[in-house]
């Protein structure tokens, strides 16, 4: 199960998926399959929310990425000049 993927208690994900709940990112629905599982599903507003964080790291990591490519730059002309 979920819990057991992300290394969690049934309890910390049950309070997660309440707190998803109630800021409606996520709902869960019986599992048609096995009446004894729920499955998580991610509402619109959840979707949108996730596409905003992956573009955040997205650029985030390219100002970070930046510094460290000029410093490399930097690195391999000292290394062509001193041999």
């Amino acid at each position: 199960g979920l819990a057991a993927d992300l290394n969690v208690s049934k309890p910390a994900i049950t309070r997660a998926l309440d707190r998803l709940g109630e800021f409606d990112l996520a709902r869960r629905k019986l599992d048609p399959m096995d009446r004894r599982s729920v499955l998580v599903q991610r509402t619109v507003g959840g979707a949108a929310l996730l596409r905003d964080l992956r573009q955040t790291m997205a650029e985030a990591q390219g100002q970070v990425a930046l510094p460290v490519d000029r410093v490399v730059a930097e690195f391999a002309e000292d290394m062509r000049r001193t041999g």
